[in-house]
């Protein structure tokens, strides 16, 4: 008889149905599982129980930040690479899709773009203008951060255009993480982008 969905809002429920599926725990490292969890209890995710798997939704701020420079040619900043630090494991972004940031738990989409281009780029909170473009529903798909094929996760993804002023361009953007570290770049692309 199949399982009816169900919430999952503790690390105890999100524990007792990975066991329930016949999850190993040396599937993931330890800070996978607690990833998890805290995308559930801090970040704007909903995850539930499903007959075979962990379904979860995920809100996610998406920006495109643009330079216009010289009038003829729109530059597009891009996350270029991540590099994680106990490996050394490299992970090269070549048509990575504008640049995102999960929603905090009662976010609002303006307050988590402010929030992404702070973080991400250190802009200050000034100096650019955001544009809503369309939301944009992703999945389900396979979760690459939880492999194993138990969870899997649909990405609605409120993107953005942001308008920023030249004195804020930078050849490189880093953002350093306790576990990687994230290089940002601007590329050329054509002007008649929107």
């Amino acid at each position: 008889m199949p399982t009816q969905n169900k919430r999952l809002e503790s690390r105890l429920q999100i524990a007792e149905a990975l066991d329930e599926l016949g999850w190993n725990p040396s599937m993931w490292p330890n800070y996978t599982f607690r990833n998890l969890c805290d995308c559930v209890e801090n970040d704007s995710a909903i995850l539930e129980r499903r007959d075979r798997y962990l379904h979860m939704i995920l809100d996610i701020a998406v920006a495109y930040v643009r330079f216009n420079l010289a009038g003829r040619m729109v530059w597009e900043v891009r996350e270029i690479l991540q590099y994680f630090r106990k490996s050394g494991k490299i992970l090269r972004r070549p048509n990575f899709d504008g640049i995102g940031e999960t929603m905090k738990r009662q976010e609002s989409v303006g307050l988590a773009v402010d929030r992404l281009l702070k973080e991400e780029l250190g802009f200050p909170s000034h100096g650019y203008e955001i544009e809503p473009l369309e939301e944009q529903i992703l999945g389900p798909l396979d979760s690459l951060k939880w492999p194993g094929g138990l969870v899997q996760v649909t990405f609605r993804r409120h993107r953005f255009i942001c308008r920023a002023h030249t004195g804020l361009f930078r050849p490189v953007y880093i953002e350093s993480q306790t576990r990687k570290i994230i290089v940002f770049a601007p590329v050329p692309t054509l002007a008649s982008r929107t």
